[in-house]
């Protein structure tokens, strides 16, 4: 039982998790302020109730640039998340597959 939830609660950290990321990335390339900061605001809460703490930072200086309506870097630091997110897509298939 308790494999079974962990299995479906990870596969769906990781759905959401693409979902958010193509999302994002499309305000970031649509110039869409308000967007990016309103969705890096949610991803890193899902992020870090998940205790996928490594790509906040990233996420946090998207939310801010959203913020201010200002995305200059925005590109890196969307870059930034995806490398997070790809270092946890591994370590989450990993540690499933034990």
């Amino acid at each position: 039982m308790v494999r079974v939830f962990k299995e479906s609660e990870t596969g769906l950290f990781l759905v959401q998790s693409e979902d958010f990321l193509e999302k994002l990335n499309a305000a970031i390339l649509s110039g869409a302020a308000k967007e990016v900061s309103l969705l890096a605001h949610q991803y890193i809460g899902v992020s870090a109730t998940c205790g996928m703490t490594a790509i906040v930072t990233p996420l946090q200086e998207l939310e801010c640039m959203g913020r201010s309506d200002l995305l200059t870097g925005a590109e890196q630091s969307f870059a930034d998340a995806t490398n997070q997110f790809g270092r946890i897509q591994q370590f989450l298939t990993a540690y499933l597959q034990r």
